[in-house]
């Protein structure tokens, strides 16, 4: 028996022979339906005898691929058993369009945008229609993985929330709360995206209580900004829970107040206050530095003394409580801002969403796909959360 390839080059060769004007198209369509007959002759030979089952015509279907719309047509048996192979791979391409076009919408592309690229690309045009069934589809996806069981127990739990424009009957900001979840064994895991319309403890209650219902029992630890009354709100559904307030966002917003003649020592000072370096350092080491950085600057800036409230200093040192190898994990929100920095890169082409679901179908794409390629693998020297 001929192979495939023997089969298709004498087909071309002699519908090229009889017919001058043959398109590509033309080429591709009479490639296809070689190749149909060719499948179903194997098929009769090898998995049926010809007494039971027999070659029985021809039915017509369109079908897409990445040439675009065709109709071919489509050989049958007479039992119904024959199912050709080359109608999957052609469904599979066209998989692969609505993959690819849920890949550029990840990027942040819009919709037109999308259906543009396929168009040059394919010369295969995709509906509104299309792409909005696209969109449906993500938000059944986003539903089952937002309401997923998590696991019992986490080490630490990263939160923060970034401002998306919502068009309502003006555009405005709203809050979209993130939590990143990080285990003993040194993986991460997003838990969860909650839309309200600003950032508050209330909020964060919300969420934290979420995350509860959701299977979390035991967090060592929470990192967060220095949001009022978040530590609280922590305590009242994680009693056990200790707290660490951004060490990062408490230096920017300092320097923020400071003249540029003081910037440097002042960032000096601070860094002295919280030197990860210091191997043996506890908590009261710690505050006596800051006690010292407060009194000699507090008579430039009388504002810095409301800067550290007592209750505030004891969240700021948590980190100290822990093992050195650590402490460069915790002290800061780092990691979630490494996210939040991807989510904004993905949105930044948006001048407003029209709704909510619109816009956290697409934040949901964009850090499923960063936590596919971020969070893939263990973070380094994990040991020490091991023994914790």
């Amino acid at each position: 028996m001929p192979s495939y390839s023997e089969i298709v080059t004498s087909s071309i060769k002699n519908f090229v022979e009889h017919d001058k004007t043959t398109t590509l198209s033309d080429i591709m369509l009479q490639v296809m339906e070689t190749l149909l007959e060719a499948e179903r002759n194997t098929f009769l030979c090898e998995k049926e005898s010809f007494e039971t089952n027999k070659g029985n015509g021809h039915y017509q279907r369109f079908v897409k691929s990445l040439s675009g719309k065709i109709l071919l047509r489509i050989p049958r048996d007479r039992l119904g058993h024959f199912k050709p192979a080359l109608l999957e791979v052609m469904k599979n391409d066209e998989e692969r369009l609505a993959h690819l076009a849920c890949r550029l919408y990840t990027k942040g592309m819009s919709q037109r945008d999308i259906s543009d690229v396929i168009q040059d690309i394919y010369e295969t045009e995709l509906s509104a229609s299309w792409i909005s069934r696209m969109s449906k589809d993500v938000e059944v996806v986003r539903t089952d993985w937002h309401t997923r069981p998590l696991s019992e127990k986490y080490f630490a739990i990263f939160i923060d929330a970034l401002f998306v424009p919502i068009r309502r009957d003006c555009v405005s900001k709203e809050a979209f709360y993130v939590a990143l979840g990080l285990k003993a064994d040194g993986t991460r895991e997003i838990l969860g995206l909650y839309t309200l319309p600003g950032e508050s403890s209330e909020g964060w209650s919300m969420v934290i209580s979420d995350l509860k219902k959701r299977g979390i029992k035991d967090v060592s630890l929470f990192i967060a900004d220095g949001l009022s009354g978040l530590p609280d709100e922590i305590q009242n559904v994680f009693p056990a829970t200790r707290f660490q307030s951004c060490v990062v966002h408490k230096m920017r917003n300092i320097l923020l107040k400071v003249r540029p003649t003081h910037k440097k020592e002042v960032a000096s000072g601070l860094k002295e206050i919280f030197n990860l370096d210091l191997t043996d350092d506890d908590p009261e080491r710690a505050s006596i530095r800051l006690r010292v950085f407060i009194d000699k600057w507090s008579t430039i800036y009388p504002h810095l003394e409301r800067q550290f409230p007592e209750d505030l200093i004891s969240h700021l040192f948590t980190y100290l409580t822990f093992p050195p190898t650590i402490r460069r994990m915790i002290y800061t929100t780092n990691w979630i801002e490494r996210l939040n920095k991807h989510i904004r890169k993905v949105i930044k082409n948006k001048n407003s969403f029209p709704s909510e679901d619109s816009a956290m179908n697409l934040i949901f794409l964009a850090v499923t796909d960063f936590e596919q390629r971020v969070y893939k693998f263990p973070i380094y020297k994990i040991a020490s959360l091991q023994e914790i």
